[in-house]
């Protein structure tokens, strides 16, 4: 099987712009605490309003970061690339979840069978390996 240049190239862009929204987050949150950090008021609102708002961010990061992750096992997964080329070291608690990267495909008009994708995820190779042609490997 083979991936469309435009496929590959649009879930690149969807990576670059999540990164670039994970920077933005990361930022609005050091300058909000570096504002923030004299404490001078600390009435139970503006402590309740700061908690708040790194409760709300926070959470806004780490759905980013799994978008993030995600789209990078999808674009993996697409080139080729054995599970643990690109992440060495998982935890048991931490596993990429196969549902997600299908949607992520699904999102590019990548067509994915998420049964594929789980047995990629425990170590046999993707479909999607593009194998030299048998001449080209014997030379």
């Amino acid at each position: 099987m083979k991936t469309e240049p435009q496929h590959r190239d649009s879930i690149k862009q969807t990576i670059k712009s999540l990164v670039e929204r994970k920077v933005k987050l990361t930022r609005d949150r050091r300058e909000y605490k570096l504002r923030t950090r004299p404490l001078v008021d600390r009435s139970p609102e503006a402590l309740y309003e700061r908690h708040s708002f790194f409760l709300n961010l926070d959470s806004r990061r780490a759905n980013v970061r799994s978008d993030i992750r995600h789209t990078l096992l999808l674009y993996g997964y697409l080139r080729g690339r054995d599970y643990k080329q690109i992440e060495k070291k998982c935890r048991d608690d931490n596993f990429p979840r196969p549902s997600k990267i299908v949607a992520c495909a699904r999102d590019h008009e990548v067509k994915l069978i998420q049964n594929d994708v789980e047995r990629w995820l425990q170590g046999e190779p993707s479909p999607w390996r593009h194998e030299p042609p048998a001449a080209e490997a014997a030379a």
